[in-house]
């Protein structure tokens, strides 16, 4: 669990490096998907939209950068590649890349939700405070060395993790009963799919327990963080865009209805 790389051989090295590279592809057309959609949405639910469209491009930026340093610091000797003397500093920078895009994702669900600007406010604050004492203090523990000192500061930064959970079911379940049927039902899938693409990560955090700094674990690691961003990035996006597109039809339906009401009483008045 050191910070330094172990030998690899060319087929797991290529493996890890094609993999970045094809995040970033997708994280690339999941920018440009975003921006196409968020002109299907009502304009107080582009913000949302937007914020996933600048989560995925922060992500390809992310990628594409590991990708480069990750090719920087091996080089082919014989039959293996051997790493660099230096540290690779991956868990800082992507640490320092789920800071910024991890709150944003709740962010943007509570934006869909149609709620008060005081819940809304509230919501958010709660839940992006929380998110960042989730990623600060699992940060001590991917960088140590120790299993126990991993160990210990994985399980602290569960609290603020149940806390989320307790936020996203228990809160938000009373608020459903309010809400349209088929936004109702989104909502609860969107809840699903993060507890799912969160539980990956420390499903991967876990993963150096299994063995020690070899290349199989090292290859583990790395593609499971970035198939949880796949999850946790990529899909869940477009799952809010499903959620601003229900609320958008109920909101015109709406509109309609006040339109063709407002329309009626002055044809009556006259």
């Amino acid at each position: 669990m050191t910070l330094t790389l172990p030998a690899l051989l060319p087929g797991q090295y290529s493996l890890v490096y094609y993999f970045f590279l094809a995040t970033a592809a997708i994280m690339v057309c999941c920018f440009f998907a975003q921006l196409v959609l968020s002109t299907k949405v009502m304009k107080w639910y582009r913000p949302a939209v937007y914020m996933s469209a600048f989560i995925v491009a922060v992500s390809a930026f992310h990628y594409i950068f590991i990708a480069m340093k990750w090719d920087d610091h091996y080089t082919l000797d014989g039959a293996m590649y051997q790493p660099a003397d230096t540290d690779f500093l991956q868990a800082l920078w992507r640490y320092a890349y789920w800071t910024p895009t991890v709150p944003l994702l709740l962010v943007s669900l509570v934006i869909v939700l149609n709620l008060s600007a005081k819940y809304t406010r509230s919501l958010s604050i709660r839940l992006s405070l929380a998110t960042v004492a989730m990623i600060a203090l699992g940060y001590p523990g991917e960088i140590a060395s120790d299993s126990n000192i991993r160990m210990i500061w994985g399980t602290i930064s569960t609290l603020p993790f149940i806390y989320i959970l307790y936020v996203l079911w228990a809160e938000l379940s009373l608020v459903e009963q309010d809400m349209p049927k088929r936004v109702a039902r989104l909502v609860r899938s969107s809840k699903i799919l993060l507890v799912i693409a969160w539980g990956f990560f420390p499903s991967v955090y876990l993963v150096p327990f299994f063995g020690s700094a070899t290349g199989g674990v090292e290859v583990g690691l790395q593609i499971g963080y970035a198939l949880a961003d796949w999850v946790a990035k990529a899909s869940f996006g477009f799952l809010i865009y499903a959620v601003a597109k229900a609320q958008s039809v109920e909101d015109e339906l709406y509109i309609q209805q006040h339109n063709a009401a407002l329309a009626a009483a002055a044809v009556s008045g006259d």
